[in-house]
C-alpha cells in the first residue's frame, strides 16, 4: 500500500523492486544489503558501506 500511496501523492514518486535497490546500492559502493522483516507487511532494507580511514 505504501508504494501505491507514493505513486499517487508525490509528483516524482515511483515504485522499485528489491533487485533495483541492490543494483543501485552496489553502484555507489555498498557491499552488503539485507532485508529486515518488521511487523505486518513491512520491512526495512539495510545497506552497509565500509569506508577506509586515511
Amino acid at each position: 500500500m505504501m508504494s501505491l500511496q507514493m505513486l499517487m501523492e508525490t509528483p516524482e514518486g515511483f515504485d522499485f523492486t528489491a533487485a533495483d535497490f541492490d543494483v543501485w546500492a552496489s553502484e555507489i559502493g555498498f557491499s552488503q544489503v539485507s532485508t529486515m522483516h518488521l511487523t505486518g507487511n513491512t520491512s526495512a532494507v539495510i545497506a552497509i558501506k565500509k569506508t577506509t580511514s586515511g
